[in-house]
């Protein structure tokens, strides 16, 4: 396993929140202001050689962190 998949499932539910919530949305969960959350996610993105949420998702698919019918925002898809 390369050191790109082991980063990309340490980072695990909060990989998956960044593909499915705004950082908004991250900072309420999180309780957190919107600068410190677009600070974390853009530290994630770099360690991950990532420059947005849509590569962040393919990533997720090609490594098994997610499956089709898969929900970012927890349950399943109906």
């Amino acid at each position: 396993m390369g050191l790109r998949v082991s980063l990309v499932r340490a980072i695990g539910g909060v990989g998956l929140g960044i593909c499915g919530l705004s950082n908004t949305e991250l900072a309420q969960t999180f309780t957190l202001i919107q600068a410190t959350v677009k600070t974390h996610v853009a530290r994630i993105f770099a360690k991950l050689a990532l420059r947005d949420r849509a590569q962040a998702v393919v990533l997720a698919y090609e490594t098994g962190l997610v499956s089709p019918g898969d929900s970012a925002r927890g349950g399943t898809a109906e």
